[in-house]
């Protein structure tokens, strides 16, 4: 097994003000460096730890499998905050050290729902893993999923959650929309960037390999994609069942 090491920095002018992080991954055996592999990036208005922490996430973000990594940093913000402020803040459950929420924190959920067998049941749920991953995960499939394929899945998504709430995860029914479920999966990948602030999740940008968004397609004005014209069919005939409803009102 290789040992992995990743050399990480990042830095900003002004603080807050442009900046970027950059990391050299090494892989090695026997003190031997076997490959190595750099990483970078930049925003146009950040803090110096921002950068800092973002170049050992992206460090980590990079890796393929279960690994073994040693971050190479000279931040005493990435070292603390891995090494004690961590667990201090999952035993506190995140809440600072005056038992006060955290300033931007995200994932509050205050709900009534229906149990099995029809009582309503309030509940209050502090979800703020959950949340990111729903919007960011929203947010790449709206560049992925075809327009048929994205409201099928909307709609089977309640009777899905159903299912597992009545614990039913073995039955015949759930694996069946988890095969239609994981078949509309297969091409929802990408990036997804997300700003946290104050309890919103703020989508600042999203990217794919395997996006269907085309802005030469996605134009009003003339062009060369296709014919505009063509609307007009289109509008008379799905305007047909108006006429109708109008003669007889």
């Amino acid at each position: 097994m290789h040992n992995l090491f990743a050399y990480t920095d990042g830095a900003c002018s002004g603080n807050p003000g442009p900046g970027g992080w950059g990391v050299l991954l090494v892989a090695k055996t026997h003190q031997k460096i076997i490959k190595e592999r750099e990483l970078c990036g930049g925003q146009d208005s950040t803090t110096n730890n921002q950068m800092e922490l973002l170049a050992a996430i992206s460090a980590l973000e990079i890796l393929d499998r279960p690994s073994k990594i040693k971050i190479i940093t000279d931040s005493s913000y990435v070292k603390n905050g891995v090494t004690q402020w961590l667990e201090n803040w999952k035993k506190n459950k995140w809440k600072t050290a005056a038992r006060k929420p955290g300033k931007n924190g995200v994932g509050r959920l205050d709900l009534v729902e229906n149990r099995f067998i029809g009582m309503k049941s309030r509940g209050v749920y502090e979800t703020p893993g959950g949340t990111i991953l729903l919007i960011a995960r929203r947010a790449i499939e709206s560049i992925t999923l075809d327009k048929g394929a994205a409201h099928l899945k909307d709609e089977i998504m309640p009777r899905y959650a159903e299912l597992i709430y009545n614990g039913f995860w073995f039955s015949p029914e759930r694996e069946m929309l988890q095969a239609l479920i994981d078949e509309s999966q297969r091409n929802v990948n990408g990036v997804v960037k997300l700003k946290v602030y104050k309890g919103n999740v703020i989508i600042s940008g999203r990217k794919s390999n395997s996006s269907l968004y085309s802005t030469e397609m996605a134009t009003f004005e003339e062009d060369s994609v296709y014919d505009q014209k063509d609307a007009e069919g289109f509008i008379k005939l799905n305007a047909l069942r108006l006429k109708l409803l109008k003669n007889i009102t």
